[in-house]
């Protein structure tokens, strides 16, 4: 909230001078358009007070504006710092309703941010089927600096009589046309998206959706990454501080950093995003938890080892200093290939390899998918570069939109009351032809394996 106060300012001449410019309780070094000896200026002020706001470092921003009867005004910007904390943990209260709300420890916890995780906690339980649902939060001191959030789960008198009701299935047409709805609001940077279904008394549906304000992209903070750097993730992220918030490409990004492999499996209950109503921004915090840094695997082929490849035995080390190459060590049992040109060695046999390998990750392209071994051969190399990289690349275009792509809560309205169902995303186009592309390139991984 915005608040100006004007202290005798009925006093002032038409346009007096700002005589002086103060923002007391903040030691920041801040860029004003308010000056001293300039002439004062409310809409200059109004911007001032705006962009104290987006620094998203202060509680209360007031302004004061005052004449002791002398020549010019004061200008004095009243700020109340907003406290920082770090996070200890996430206390749920009761803890049976499956909710993902976790931040590792040590993230920097304030009001506005214990508030954003109450309103994903409250959308999830929505998600599961308790409209009603509230989520209270409270901020205890845990250690020094350090403190606990508190989440009290009330789920609503309707919370039972709705779990027990098994979900409606709409029409795929009018699952198609909210779909296709709430991605076009999400493309205007839409955070809240709701779908209803007036069901008319001869049987007649009328899908309709409603959407919230637009959002852009504030911050982004990665947490839970000592090895890896925010380059790195960046590059994988298809989303950009400054450009509209997109959901769709959001879901999209976290599918490209779980396909790196450096990180355990994530989805959206890894992502808490905090929306400031007031700038029109909404910050992201990705929670990322890296996988060990040691591997071993055994391996071996589906069908004739001369077409699926060989039998091999790897362990493997990521790099302390390159977090995204590896070193490894594997023991091959080779059989002739059909492809003579493929052919590591004259016979088959068994070969230790000491490779230097850079895992495919879609934010580095052509400059990952790669293993340097020079027992192999340049021919060897060569073909399993290749092959990583179309597998790769065609992967995504085989799988389609619908796995990353959550289902959407409808509410069907009728004269006797309401009730929740979900639409899901159609199945991709020309399936039947995408399920043996997929063991193709499965396949084609195999000439990528050394």
């Amino acid at each position: 909230m915005i608040a100006i106060l004007f202290v005798a300012f009925s006093a002032l001449p038409a346009q007096p001078l700002v005589r002086s410019v103060a923002v007391p309780g903040s030691n920041l070094q801040v860029k004003l358009s308010t000056q001293v000896g300039r002439a004062y200026d409310a809409a200059a002020v109004e911007k001032d007070v705006r962009y104290l706001w987006s620094l998203d470092r202060f509680e209360d921003v007031r302004v004061e504006v005052s004449d002791d009867g002398g020549e010019g005004v004061d200008v004095a910007f009243r700020t109340v710092v907003r406290p920082r904390f770090f996070l200890h943990e996430i206390r749920l209260e009761p803890t049976t309703y499956g909710l993902q709300a976790s931040l590792p420890e040590g993230t920097p916890m304030d009001r506005r941010r214990a508030h954003g995780i109450a309103m994903d906690a409250r959308r999830q339980l929505v998600e599961r089927g308790y409209p009603d649902a509230t989520v209270a939060w409270e901020l205890r001191p845990a250690s020094r600096g350090e403190v606990d959030l508190r989440l009290k789960i009330d789920p609503g008198k309707a919370a039972k009589k709705q779990r027990q009701t098994p979900p409606e299935r709409l029409p795929r047409a009018v699952c198609r046309c909210l779909l296709a709805e709430r991605r076009e609001a999400e493309q205007r940077g839409a955070l809240d998206f709701a779908a209803t279904v007036s069901v008319d008394a001869p049987g007649g549906m009328t899908p309709s959706g409603s959407r919230g304000a637009g959002y852009r992209v504030g911050r982004i903070q990665f947490v839970g990454h000592p090895h890896y750097t925010d380059t790195f993730l960046r590059r994988q992220f298809l989303l950009d501080e400054g450009q509209v918030f997109d959901e769709g490409l959001l879901r999209r990004s976290l599918t490209r950093l779980n396909r790196t492999g450096a990180f355990e499996n994530m989805d959206q209950h890894n992502v808490a995003v905090m929306q400031h109503a007031e700038t029109g921004t909404a910050d992201v915090i990705v929670r990322l938890v890296e996988r060990k840094r040691g591997s071993w695997s055994v391996s071996g082929p589906v069908g004739p080892a001369s077409l699926a490849g060989p039998l091999q035995g790897a362990i493997e080390m990521r790099l302390p200093w390159w977090a995204t190459y590896a070193v490894s060590f594997s023991m091959f049992a080779f059989a002739h290939p059909i492809v003579p040109a493929l052919s590591l060695t004259h016979k088959g046999l068994l070969l230790p390899v000491l490779a230097l390998r850079r895992p495919y990750t879609a934010g580095e392209g052509w400059r990952s998918g790669f293993a340097l071994a020079p027992q192999m051969g340049w021919r060897a190399m060569a073909a399993g570069y290749g092959a990583t990289q179309l597998q790769q690349r065609l992967m995504p275009l085989v799988a389609g939109e619908r796995a990353i792509t959550p289902d959407l809560p409808v509410t069907v309205k009728r004269a006797d009351g309401d009730t929740a169902t979900f639409c899901r995303g159609d199945r991709p186009r020309l399936r039947i032809l995408r399920i043996p592309a997929g063991f193709a390139l499965q396949a084609l991984g195999t000439l990528s394996s050394f």
